[in-house]
C-alpha cells in the first residue's frame, strides 16, 4: 500500500490531518485562554485562598500601587472581584488618576496574622 501512494495523496492525507490538528488546538485556546473563572465558581487564588481585602494590601504594600487588572491576573481572579473588594474596602484603598489603586491604610487582621497573609501570598 505504501508503496502506492503518490505525491498527491500524501499531500491530501497531511493537510486532512492539520485540519484536524488546528482544529484541536483551536479548542485548546478557546478553553485555556480565559483566566476568568465562570461566574458561578467560587473566587480564589490559585492555591485555593479566597481572596481577601489582607491579600491586596500586602500586595500594594509590596508593589506601592497597581491597577485592578494586574492585580486580577495576579489572584487569578475576574477584575470585578478586586473592584469589590476595594469598594468593600474603600477606608483602606485610594483610586487614583488613571484607575491606580493604592494603600492608604493597614487593614485591622482580625483573626488571621499579618504573617500569615505575607505567607499566602507569598505561596502564590
Amino acid at each position: 500500500m505504501i508503496q502506492n501512494l503518490t505525491v498527491s495523496d500524501v499531500t491530501t492525507w497531511l493537510r486532512k490531518q492539520a485540519r484536524e490538528f488546528n482544529r484541536i488546538a483551536d479548542t485548546l485556546e478557546q478553553t485555556f485562554s480565559s483566566p476568568l473563572l465562570p461566574p458561578s465558581s467560587p473566587i480564589h487564588t490559585s492555591n485555593n485562598t479566597p481572596v481577601r481585602a489582607q491579600h491586596i494590601a500586602t500586595y500594594l504594600k509590596k508593589k506601592g500601587a497597581s491597577r485592578a487588572k494586574s492585580m486580577a491576573e495576579f489572584f487569578c481572579v475576574p477584575v470585578d472581584t478586586i473592584d469589590t473588594l476595594i469598594a468593600q474596602n474603600e477606608h483602606l484603598f485610594e483610586i487614583g488618576e488613571r484607575g491606580w489603586i493604592k494603600l492608604i491604610s493597614e487593614p485591622s487582621n482580625g483573626a488571621q496574622k499579618q504573617e500569615e497573609v505575607d505567607q499566602e501570598l507569598n505561596s502564590l
